[in-house]
C-alpha cells in the first residue's frame, strides 16, 4: 500500500471520529433526558446565575411550561427556626429561612396529601412536613396578641396543635398561619434525628432541599400581606448632598402619629409628598452642621421650646427646597433619584443618636411601589421531552437542578468538554495529514512535470 492510501485512510478515520465525537456531543443531552427519566428526576428547578430574578421578558423567552416561585426581595423576611440547639442530620438541610411561596392548582392538589386544610384566607400557608417538624422540635416566634410590637415562642407538641393553633408566626415584621401540612412518609429518614448516616443524609437532602422552605399560598396570598414598610428604615441608603455622601435608613411619612413636620413655613403632622421629595430629620440637620445643632440646642434648652428653636436655627442653616440624590441598595428604581427636602421631622434631641445614621421619608406609594416586591427566583418545570431540555440548555445565564443534579448544565459541560477537546485534537491531526497529502502530492505534480519536459 503506497503512502497516499495510506494519508488517505487515516484522514478518513479522523473526519469519522471527528463526526462521531459531534454525535457523541448531541446524544449526551438525549441520555441526560433518559437519566432524568430513569430515576424518577424530571422534575427540574430552574434559576439564574448570581440567584438574580427572572424579568418578565426571560419568562416570556422560556419556551417551555412553568410554575413560578416567589420571594420577597427583602432579606429580613426569615422564617425564625432556632436549628442551633440541635445538631442532628435531620435538623441541619434548612440552610435557607427564607421561605419560597407558590401556588397549586385544583389538580395539583389531588396528588398530595395534606394534614388539614389548604390556604384559603390571607396570610394562610400550607408547609412541608419537614419544616412542621423543625418547628416542633425546635420551636418558632410568633405574634403576642395582647401587644403586636412583642412576641412569644411557640413551641408545638403535635402536628394538629400547630395546624389548630392559628397562631401568627413571624415572618420578617409580618406574620403567616399555617393550615396544613404536606404530608409525606419520612420513616426511612427517622434515624437521621439520633444517627449520622452520610449517605443516607445525601439522598435526604437531595430529595428535600428545595422543598422544605417551599409553601403554599392561595392566589390572593400577596394581595393581603399587609407589608409594614416602617422596618425599610434598616436598609443601607446614601443621601448625597451638596457633593457629599451621608449613610442614611429609609421610611415612609405616615408611619408617624402626632410628630410635627416643620415645611419652612408652619409645623404639621402629615404632608403631602410627590414622588420626588422627601422629609428629614434633626438628626441629618445635626450632622450637616457638625454637630452644631445639638450643641446650640444643649445651651439653651432650659428656657427655649423645640419647635422655636428650630425655626431660628433654620434661619441661618436652612435646607429646606434644596436638591439632593438619594442612593439606595435595595430599591433599584430609588437609585440615584434626584429629590427635594420639603420638610423636617421633629424627634426628640437625644444626644447618643445623634451622631448615628439619620432617617429620611419619603412618598408611602413610593416606597410601597418598590419595597417588599415580589421576585420570581426559581420556576418549577417538568420535563416532557427532550426537546424542553435542549431549549433550556441553550440559555447560558440559567442554572438547571434537579434532586441528582445542583447544575446539570455543568455536568453536560464537563462532560461535553472531554468530547470536544478530544475532537479538537482529531481536527488538528486531520489538517496535519491533509497538509502532508497536499504538499506531498504537490511535490509529485512538479516532478511529473520535470519529467516531462526532460522526455521532450
Amino acid at each position: 500500500m503506497n503512502k497516499n492510501k495510506i494519508l488517505i485512510i487515516l484522514i478518513s478515520v479522523s473526519l469519522i471520529s471527528i463526526i462521531f465525537m459531534e454525535f457523541l456531543k448531541l446524544n449526551n443531552q438525549n441520555s441526560i433526558f433518559k437519566t432524568l427519566i430513569k430515576n424518577n428526576d424530571y422534575s427540574i428547578t430552574l434559576k439564574k446565575k448570581n440567584n438574580d430574578a427572572f424579568t418578565d421578558s426571560e419568562l416570556k423567552e422560556i419556551g417551555v411550561e412553568y410554575k413560578e416561585i416567589y420571594k420577597l426581595n427583602d432579606s429580613n423576611y426569615k422564617i425564625t427556626v432556632n436549628t442551633d440547639k440541635n445538631n442532628s442530620a435531620y435538623y441541619s438541610l434548612l440552610s435557607d429561612r427564607t421561605l419560597k411561596f407558590k401556588e397549586l392548582t385544583s389538580e395539583e392538589y389531588k396528588n398530595i396529601n395534606i394534614i388539614g386544610n389548604i390556604p384559603t384566607k390571607p396570610n394562610e400557608v400550607l408547609i412541608h412536613k419537614i419544616l412542621a417538624d423543625y418547628i416542633i422540635e425546635n420551636g418558632t416566634i410568633i405574634n403576642n396578641n395582647e401587644n403586636l410590637n412583642n412576641s412569644d415562642t411557640y413551641k408545638p407538641t403535635s402536628y394538629e396543635e400547630l395546624i389548630t393553633s392559628q397562631k401568627q408566626i413571624k415572618y420578617g415584621n409580618n406574620f403567616i398561619i399555617i393550615t396544613g401540612i404536606i404530608d409525606e412518609d419520612l420513616s426511612k429518614y427517622e434515624e437521621l434525628k439520633t444517627k449520622t448516616n452520610d449517605n443516607l443524609y445525601k439522598e435526604f437532602e437531595n430529595n428535600y432541599k428545595n422543598k422544605i422552605n417551599e409553601v403554599v399560598i392561595n392566589n390572593n396570598f400577596f394581595n393581603n400581606f399587609g407589608f409594614n414598610i416602617l422596618d425599610n428604615k434598616v436598609y443601607t441608603n446614601t443621601l448625597n448632598y451638596q457633593n457629599n455622601d451621608y449613610n442614611v435608613k429609609l421610611g415612609y411619612i405616615t408611619t408617624f402619629n402626632n410628630i410635627d413636620i416643620y415645611d419652612g413655613l408652619t409645623y404639621k403632622t402629615s404632608i403631602d409628598l410627590q414622588n420626588n421629595e422627601i422629609v428629614v430629620d434633626l438628626n441629618f440637620i445635626n450632622i450637616l452642621t457638625k454637630g452644631k445643632l445639638l450643641e446650640s440646642w444643649n445651651n439653651i434648652k432650659e428656657n427655649t421650646k423645640l419647635n422655636d428653636f428650630i425655626i431660628d436655627f433654620l434661619k441661618e442653616n436652612n435646607i429646606l427646597n434644596t436638591k439632593a440624590t438619594l442612593k439606595t441598595d435595595k430599591i433599584k428604581e430609588l437609585s440615584n433619584k434626584e429629590v427635594t427636602i420639603k420638610g423636617i421631622i421633629l424627634t426628640n434631641l437625644d444626644e447618643d443618636k445623634y451622631f448615628t445614621s439619620p432617617e429620611i421619608y419619603v412618598n408611602e406609594k413610593l416606597i410601597k411601589q418598590y419595597a417588599n416586591k415580589i421576585e420570581t427566583k426559581e420556576l418549577l418545570i417538568n420535563i416532557k421531552n427532550k426537546q424542553e431540555i435542549k431549549t433550556l440548555l441553550k440559555n447560558k445565564n440559567y442554572i438547571i437542578e434537579t434532586k441528582n443534579y445542583t447544575n446539570l448544565k455543568e455536568e453536560l459541560n464537563n462532560e461535553n468538554k472531554i468530547i470536544i477537546t478530544l475532537r479538537n485534537i482529531l481536527v488538528i491531526i486531520t489538517i496535519i495529514l491533509a497538509l502532508i497529502l497536499l504538499f506531498k502530492n504537490i511535490g509529485l505534480l512538479k516532478k511529473a512535470k520535470k519529467y516531462k519536459l526532460y522526455k521532450l
